[in-house]
């Protein structure tokens, strides 16, 4: 075999490799942000429930006359709501959802939008490194 061609099979091996390295971590993001929202859900879920135990307890005491306990309650209240608006913000970042909106190009590796045009899809099919790696 020709030297060109040997260069060619360990760059082909090299670039199947590294592809398939980049496909594994993209899929370990992927997981890990699914893990990381579920966790902000769970967290405000937790949240809710306190937050109407603890309105239930401050309407018993209001109604037993337990005035200032129940305005403590009430400010503890307060303090998980902006708990669980601070996660709900969190939880609903950009950045997290992206796992929905990438791609991997499974002949260049490119990570590619999933809403991208068709002018742009085009561009990269005719990019340089993406035909010089589909002709090898």
């Amino acid at each position: 075999m020709s030297s060109l061609k040997v260069y060619s099979l360990k760059w082909i091996l090299k670039s199947k490799k590294a592809l398939e390295e980049l496909i594994s971590r993209f899929l370990i993001v992927k997981s890990q942000r699914k893990s990381l929202i579920s966790n902000y859900v769970s967290r405000i879920e937790s949240l809710n429930k306190k937050i109407n135990f603890f309105l239930e307890q401050a309407e018993i005491l209001g109604e037993e006359g337990k005035i200032d306990e129940s305005e403590n309650l009430l400010k503890e209240i307060e303090k998980m709501k902006l708990q669980r608006t601070e996660l709900s913000t969190m939880s609903e970042n950009p950045f997290l959802q992206m796992e929905k909106q990438m791609r991997v190009c499974e002949i260049c590796g490119a990570m590619q939008s999933m809403s991208d045009t068709e002018k742009r899809l085009t561009t990269h099919l005719e990019g340089k490194l993406h035909t010089g790696i589909s002709v090898l």
